[in-house]
């Protein structure tokens, strides 16, 4: 039986995390790629989550056995009746002109019930099986292991296997016949637990003791407080709750720091969320089991130097250690407080209680870091105090006294530690000595390791490194504008040499415009001398010309304005439009007042809702960056692209990218429109034309082969040939397909 529910919650588990990218894939040409449709997802899901729960708990305790058995077989044939998924065209009563209001009464109608169902498998099983007086039964908690191996399996299997395998029509129907399965072995656990069980009610199913504490095995000798009662206090439901909503709020925290402050790379996200469900795996597996002993040796030896090298680093190195570094944390910390939940694990009569809390901590952390701190803070602070309550979490070492004077300690230490760093900081920026570098990371680093033993004192010594790495930064770098809204944060920084401003969006620099005689000159991936210039060059003749630029940065294409030209910027990000259009920032926009127009939205939303608007040149500027809106770079997009482009029109994708070779993907996509298409390498070759210009790769696609013909005499231009690529699709795309050297 052991074997049966494992194998059950495994497949359940991996249902659940699979249903979740592929519904985001199933509504992406829909709404657009914003991050609002994301996260609001993310939040449907989580609130999902918790129903859930909240069903599991109240019909195994309210509800006799094998009443609840038969009621939850009922709950769970009703999702066949929602199978296969599949978006609704209209959802009556909801005005499809509030998207966000629309996509949850879409996803109520699609993939809520299933979801829903799947949710309640996990504390459920569990009770059956604690009922089916089966070996193991007194503590089922290492069912939480396969659960979370399952979601393992589902979190990383869908980008590496069944994305690039399988069509989204075949995904639903391959997720469909995957949950008729599962009802299969549901059925089978409810029936050998109907013909095993013995109990009446809930409150009398475990009469035995309580399961043995895991804090020999995964945090020493630490012993669970929650075994010595049967009675459930407020005190442990809180410490439930703080448990799981810090390493929730740590994982998203170290996401947006990597990927942000470090280096945006394509499916990052998936990594943190990998080491939060092995966390959870290794914590509560009976047989795959950490010493406490090794987590509190290590995780101060990882933290400091994780801290310290982020305070005096910044964005300044995209090091693979720091990557390294930061993940292996996360992991440590992370094991730190799911171990101390493994050990404070209540009786099995207690169990979804228990998991409810925990789903309620996990939602907690998921709001604050997405919904609450991007408008709290500027810089990922988030992430800081997540790793402070964590280490308060560590588990003290020896009888820590806890007189007036050593509490007192517990606050000037850390305060004299965190100002010795910034001294020491200062002296580097401003009056640099030999060896600064070591000092800066030694003295910190020794500090924090002598206050360990003391877990407030070492998480305030923490926090006061990272609070004085904040204002060092802020005085390294003269940021003239910076805010964080809900499509990330930008900042625009004033160098003075030379004497420009930088739009800096995470590490992608998004343009950059000279104060000096070469203000009104397009600088970076936009240069006269690059493709971009090349492309405007061969209009140069013309009175009239009307350009689309998907995309506005700081405005820098307005540079190429003349005469009765027009040009429509389409943005996403108010916050965008809000920075080039300010004079102070750049004067790109505000010196050519009446000649351009911002539509605000997701581009291929807005060009379809729109009239024919015969462009000349389209510039899709969506793509330097690492994180690829792959909406854009669909048939069914190049469809609506060719809809709005005059017969000799070009579009003009800049596809400059660290990490993925796209010229391939567009290259398909124009000969599959029965278009022609050329690439155009610019690389820059001297350290006075970096100054000015930044390496780029442009793929120009036109109806016309005529017009690319005049392109073609330049020497970085050459055709782009067919090739086997299959074209992607908003049924099929392969992310992986596109990653450089794969």
């Amino acid at each position: 039986m052991a074997w049966l529910y494992s194998v059950t919650l495994f497949l359940s588990a991996a249902l659940l995390f699979t249903v979740q990218p592929m519904f985001g894939k199933l509504v992406l040409p829909r709404l657009g790629g914003t991050p609002s449709v994301w996260n609001t997802c993310m939040v449907f899901f989580q609130a999902a989550l918790l129903f859930g729960y909240l069903y599991a708990h109240a019909s195994t305790t309210k509800l006799p056995g094998r009443r609840q058995l038969a009621l939850h077989l009922a709950v769970l044939a009703l999702p066949l009746c929602c199978l296969p998924l599949a978006l609704p065209d209209r959802v009556w009563g909801v005005d499809e002109s509030l998207p966000i209001t629309w996509l949850l009464a879409a996803m109520v109608v699609s993939v809520g019930l299933p979801f829903l169902v799947l949710s309640t498998t996990n504390p459920t099983l569990q009770v059956w099986f604690a009922a089916s007086k089966s070996a193991g039964s007194k503590d089922p908690y290492f069912l939480y292991a396969a659960s979370n191996a399952g979601s393992f399996l589902g979190l990383f299997g869908y980008p590496l296997l069944i994305e690039p395998t399988l069509t989204l029509s075949q995904q639903v129907w391959w997720w469909a016949i995957g949950y008729g399965c599962l009802a299969l072995l549901i059925g089978f656990c409810a029936l050998l637990t109907w013909r095993t069980q013995s109990w009446t009610h809930w409150s009398h199913l475990v009469e035995g003791p309580e399961p043995a504490s895991l804090g020999q095995e995964v945090h020493g000798s630490e012993a669970s407080s929650s075994a010595a009662s049967d009675r459930v206090t407020w005190k442990q439901r809180g410490q439930w709750f703080g448990l799981a909503l810090i390493p929730s709020s740590l994982m998203l925290g170290v996401t947006t720091f990597l990927s942000s402050d470090v280096a945006s790379f394509p499916l990052l996200w998936v990594i943190p969320l990998g080491i939060y469900l092995a966390t959870f795996i290794l914590a509560f597996a009976q047989r795959l089991r950490i010493k406490r002993a090794v987590i509190t040796r290590w995780t101060p030896l990882v933290v400091l130097p994780v801290v310290v090298l982020q305070a005096l680093c910044g964005s300044l190195t995209t090091h693979w250690s720091i990557y390294v570094f930061n993940l292996a944390a996360f992991f440590l910390l992370a094991m730190v407080c799911h171990g101390r939940l493994a050990d404070m694990r209540p009786s099995s009569r207690h169990l979804t209680e228990f998991y409810l809390w925990l789903s309620v901590g996990g939602v907690a952390g998921g709001v604050f870091n997405s919904l609450i701190a991007p408008f709290l803070f500027v810089t990922p602070l988030e992430y800081a105090i997540a790793i402070t309550l964590a280490c308060v979490a560590l588990p003290a070492q020896g009888t820590p006294r806890t007189t007036w004077g050593a509490r007192l300690m517990d606050a000037v230490l850390p305060l004299a530690t965190g100002g010795a760093f910034l001294m020491i900081g200062l002296a580097m920026t401003f009056r640099p000595f030999p060896y600064a570098f070591v000092a800066a990371l030694v003295v910190p680093c020794v500090a924090g390791l002598t206050f360990s033993r003391r877990p407030a004192r070492f998480a305030m010594t923490v926090f006061a490194i990272v609070m004085a790495g904040a204002f060092l930064r802020g005085v390294s770098e003269d940021v003239i504008f910076w805010e964080r809204g809900f499509f990330g944060a930008n900042r625009v920084v004033a160098e003075l040499a030379p004497e420009r401003h930088v739009l800096v969006h995470g590490t992608t620099i998004h343009g950059w415009q000279f104060q000096d005689d070469r203000r009104a000159e397009p600088m970076t991936y936009y240069h006269r001398s690059g493709p971009l210039g090349a492309l405007f060059n061969h209009y140069r003749d013309r009175e009239e010309l009307n350009v689309a630029v998907l995309g506005l940065g700081c405005g820098t294409t307005m540079a190429y304005h003349q005469g009765d030209w027009r040009f429509t910027f389409y943005e996403i990000d108010p916050m965008v439009v809000k920075i080039a259009e300010d004079p102070r920032l750049f004067t790109y926009l505000s010196s050519h007042q009446g000649d351009y127009s911002v539509v605000l939205g997701d581009a291929r939303l807005k060009l379809e809702e729109q009239s024919d608007q015969r462009f000349d040149a389209m510039l899709l500027d969506a793509f330097s960056s690492d994180v690829v809106p792959v909406h854009l770079l669909t048939r069914e997009a190049m469809q609506v692209y060719s809809r709005h482009l005059n017969d000799d029109g070009v579009i003009a994708f800049h596809v400059s990218n660290r990490y993925m070779d796209l010229i391939p993907i567009v290259g398909a996509l124009a000969h599959d429109a029965g278009m022609s298409a050329i690439q155009m390498v610019d690389d820059v070759k001297s350290a006075d034309e970096a100054m000015e210009k930044t390496a780029s790769i442009y793929v120009f696609v036109s109806p016309s082969r005529a017009t690319l013909e005049s392109l073609v005499d330049d020497p970085r231009a050459r055709w782009v040939e067919p090739s086997a690529v299959q074209p992607w699709t908003d049924d099929y795309t392969n992310i992986l397909k596109a990653f450089r050297h794969w």
